[in-house]
């Protein structure tokens, strides 16, 4: 497997993670064994796992530009 797919999948089981936690979260909230703070406290590492996510998918996208663009490069030669 490539470093990205490696990346995207550990990102994915971040956020997986993230939402299980925040999930009990809520459910400890309605059985009024926390406080809503701490409901807003669990949403962070979720939100944090999301926005990793998308980092990771913007690198790769990045690289596969930047692929392009040398290979376009190298090809320019040919039609001159």
């Amino acid at each position: 497997m490539t470093k990205h797919t490696l990346a995207l999948q550990a990102a994915e089981l971040q956020i997986n993670l993230a939402f299980r936690q925040l999930e009990t979260a809520k459910l400890q909230l309605q059985k009024g064994e926390i406080y809503p703070s701490d409901v807003t406290a669990a949403e962070l590492p979720y939100l944090q796992a999301l926005e990793n996510r998308e980092g990771v998918s913007r690198d790769r996208y990045l690289q596969i530009l930047e692929m392009l663009m040398l290979m376009n490069e190298s090809l320019l030669s040919y039609f001159e």
